[in-house]
């Protein structure tokens, strides 16, 4: 799959097998397209709060997972890597 985009469009149609299965889908690739699915958080944040949809509960990891994917990110960017730091020696063998 090169691309999340009909996947994320499944979570804009009416049935909600559709947006199950989108969002059953999307767990399996967001490692992969974590950055196309952040962009739609707030669709998958308001499925998990919608109360009638039946699977929130993926959803809900879907969202955690993107959540995650973006701190981890973050945290890379904020810490340099030199070969100064304890153990690069180890890192770069």
């Amino acid at each position: 799959m090169t691309s999340a985009a009909g996947l994320l469009a499944l979570l804009e149609e009416e049935h909600e097998q559709l947006k199950e299965h989108a969002l059953k889908t999307l767990i399996d690739v967001v490692d992969h397209h974590w950055a196309e699915v952040a962009g739609c958080i707030s669709v998958c944040e308001a499925l998990y709060e919608d109360e009638d949809f039946g699977p929130r509960k993926y959803a809900a990891l879907l969202a955690s997972k993107v959540r995650e994917a973006s701190i981890a990110l973050q945290c890379l960017r904020a810490v340099p890597l030199r070969s100064s730091l304890p153990g690069w020696s180890r890192v770069q063998t």
